[in-house]
């Protein structure tokens, strides 16, 4: 994976580099999402002893 520290940004890159960055906010703001519905969710069982 690529460190933001060695990325080149040009003007003529700019916009592709942009498009990046909102790509992986939408991911990052998914994932957050996800998380908080599981944080939400419960387990219900029950158990059968058999006769």
């Amino acid at each position: 994976m690529a460190k933001l520290s060695k990325i080149n940004v040009t003007w003529s890159n700019q916009s592709e580099f942009m498009k990046l960055i909102e790509d992986a906010a939408q991911k990052a703001n998914a994932f957050n999402e996800a998380l908080e519905a599981l944080s939400d969710f419960e387990i219900e069982f029950e158990t059968n002893m058999g006769d």
